[in-house]
């Protein structure tokens, strides 16, 4: 149910925001299903497009992919699992 399915983000994102200034979850579409700091809209679209493009890339893995943005200030990383993408967002 989309309650079950609420509360499962809501005990990922606190899991994963322990040292994370924040944390988004969307789902297939990339629209946003929970969000905590400084991850929101934008950054649950384009996480969802980019882990889509990503598996692309070999479709005959069956791992999703997890993808990784960094410079020297900031780290984001994608993934997704049972069809909701999850991003987080560390400052170095």
């Amino acid at each position: 149910t989309m309650a079950d399915r609420e509360e499962m983000v809501r005990n990922v994102l606190e899991e994963v925001s322990v040292g994370a200034v924040g944390a988004v979850a969307a789902d297939s579409t990339g629209l946003v299903v929970a969000s905590r700091g400084s991850m929101g809209r934008e950054a649950a679209a384009i996480g969802t497009q980019l882990i889509s493009l990503a598996a692309e890339l070999d479709p005959r893995e069956r791992k999703a992919p997890v993808v990784h943005l960094q410079s020297e200030s900031e780290r984001m990383i994608f993934s997704r699992n049972g069809g909701i993408t999850l991003g987080v967002h560390y400052k170095n």
